[in-house]
């Protein structure tokens, strides 16, 4: 099982890594559990973008370049679509969880981030 860990507490999450899990993410989806996510895992560092399309539920959104979260963008609100969200600088991977949680566990730029992907080497 796939596992972010930040401030000391673990998500279960699932993968996105290919263009066609990319761009479905979580829409459609009912919601997530409070220790569940989703890692968004790019090739290489980008200003990625991502909007509320077809959201039920509104989440924290935190950008991460290597093992470092670089924003953290609170309560992303299903209402706010086409609204597009940006990193503010290059990121290769993004976080999303239910909204609130960056609030709960104190999530800022500059906190670590630790990834287990069974079987991924490198990541």
């Amino acid at each position: 099982r796939s596992e972010v860990t930040i401030k000391g507490e673990k998500f279960a999450v699932e993968i996105a890594d290919t263009p066609v899990k990319r761009a479905q993410g979580l829409s459609g989806r009912d919601g997530l559990g409070e220790h569940e996510g989703m890692l968004f895992i790019f090739n290489e560092p980008m200003t990625q973008e991502f909007w509320m399309k077809d959201m039920k539920f509104s989440i924290d959104i935190i950008w991460i370049q290597g093992e470092e979260v670089v924003h953290v963008l609170r309560k992303a609100d299903t209402s706010s679509y086409p609204t597009v969200f940006k990193a503010p600088a290059p990121v290769d991977k993004v976080f999303e969880v239910r909204a609130g949680t960056a609030d709960r566990l104190n999530i800022m730029n500059g906190d670590k981030i630790f990834i287990t992907i069974p079987g991924a080497y490198g990541r």
